[in-house]
C-alpha cells in the first residue's frame, strides 16, 4: 500500500493505532499470508520515497543511511516464539535486524540469527530505541544509544523496514530515516 491511502489505513488487529494515539500497533499472524519471496507472515512498514508513492533504495557504500526506531515487542507466538523488529533488507535478503527469541534479543547478520546478543533479559513491552547506520560497506547497529554490532554489508540496493516480521506483535512509537 502506498500514500496517500496508507495515511488513513487501518486493518484491526494487524495494523492500527494505540488507544492513546501515540503508537502504531503491528501484528503478524502465525498463519498469516506471505509474499512470494518469504515464507513468513509480516506486518511492516517499508521505506518509500519522501511522498510515499514509490519504493526507494540506496547503496551501503555511498553516503550514510540511518533509521531510528522507537519500539516495543509486545507478544511472541507460543510455537516458535521469535519476532524480528526493525531491519535492513538488500536486493535479495535480510542484512541485519533486531530478533527476539523468548527473552533473548539479538542483532542478526544475514543468515546468522545470533550474531550479537544484546540482552538475555528482554521483557515483552520494554520500549527501546534501535538504530541502524549504513555507511562505508557496513552497518552499525545501536540499542538504546549503545553500539552493539558492526555488520559487514556492502550492497547496492538496500532499504529499511519497521514492524512485526516473522510473527508477533510490535508497538511502533516512532521511525526516523535520514540519508546524507
Amino acid at each position: 500500500m502506498k500514500q496517500p491511502a496508507l495515511s488513513t489505513y487501518k486493518k484491526a488487529p494487524w495494523l492500527t493505532t494505540a488507544s492513546s494515539c501515540n503508537a502504531i500497533l503491528l501484528r503478524a499472524a502465525v498463519n498469516g499470508a506471505t509474499t512470494s519471496d518469504t515464507g513468513h507472515p509480516r506486518s511492516e512498514l517499508r521505506e518509500m520515497t519522501a511522498d510515499g508513492s514509490a519504493t526507494t533504495s540506496w547503496s551501503s557504500t555511498a553516503g550514510t543511511h540511518t533509521m531510528v526506531v522507537d519500539e516495543a515487542i509486545t507478544h511472541l507466538p507460543k510455537t516458535k516464539p521469535h519476532v524480528m523488529a526493525g531491519q535492513i533488507h538488500d536486493e535479495s535478503s535480510d542484512v541485519t535486524s533486531f530478533r527476539l527469541e523468548g527473552s533473548k534479543l539479538y542483532v542478526t547478520s544475514y543468515n546468522t540469527t545470533h550474531y550479537k546478543l544484546v540482552t538475555s533479559n528482554y521483557q515483552l513491552g520494554d520500549r527501546f530505541q534501535g538504530k541502524f547506520v549504513a555507511h562505508s560497506g557496513k552497518v552499525d547497529v545501536y540499542y538504546d544509544g549503545n553500539l552493539q554490532a558492526s555488520v559487514n554489508a556492502a550492497f547496492g540496493s538496500g532499504y529499511f523496514k519497521a514492524g512485526a516480521l516473522r510473527r508477533g506483535h510490535v508497538t511502533l512509537y516512532g521511525v526516523t530515516v535520514t540519508h546524507s
